[in-house]
């Protein structure tokens, strides 16, 4: 059965459009920046080649920290070098943050979390899935979660144009 204009100008709401530009954008964003980050990020580490702090960790004791995913196993003094160098690089690489401190790929992240909330809001009254059921979701191994990102931006990509209109 072929959908008629009329039929989708019915069933797509402003806000599922607004949501779906949003969600899209913001994993463009997402994309950009990350490889810069990371790359940063690690270039860091291992240049001064950081131990873990044994107080946080005796088992990991001495052990290089070379992933930024594992900064957390800095001493003090330590992390205050690494912050300090990661935000001389994010100032050298143009990216721009609220607050000198923060790291712009978490603040994509969050940025991303906010858009594909609102896309899973917005889209409740087609898909039949809450907000809530949604962010459920994201706690199972399956990748539900982007299942259902993927799911709410397809059916309003095929509205949109099925409706002559573009996303």
């Amino acid at each position: 059965m072929t959908m008629t204009r009329k039929h989708a100008k019915r069933l797509l709401t402003q806000r599922m459009i607004d949501a779906a530009q949003s969600a899209r954008k913001t994993t463009f964003i997402l994309e950009a920046i990350e490889p810069v980050v990371i790359g940063y990020k690690r270039a860091i580490l291992e240049n001064h080649q950081f131990r873990a702090d044994a107080s946080l960790n005796p088992d990991i004791e001495g052990a290089l920290v070379l992933d930024p995913e594992h900064a957390y196993l800095l001493s003090d003094e330590d992390y205050w070098i690494y912050a300090e160098e990661c935000n001389e690089a994010r100032i050298k690489a143009a990216l721009i943050v609220d607050n000198p401190g923060q790291c712009p790929l978490l603040v994509a992240q969050e940025m991303q979390r906010k858009a594909q909330k609102e896309l899973i809001d917005a889209m409740e009254s087609l898909t039949g899935v809450s907000l809530d059921q949604g962010l459920r979701l994201i706690r199972l191994p399956d990748n539900r979660f982007e299942q259902l990102i993927s799911l709410c931006m397809s059916m309003v990509i095929n509205l949109t144009k099925a409706d002559g209109e573009r996303v």
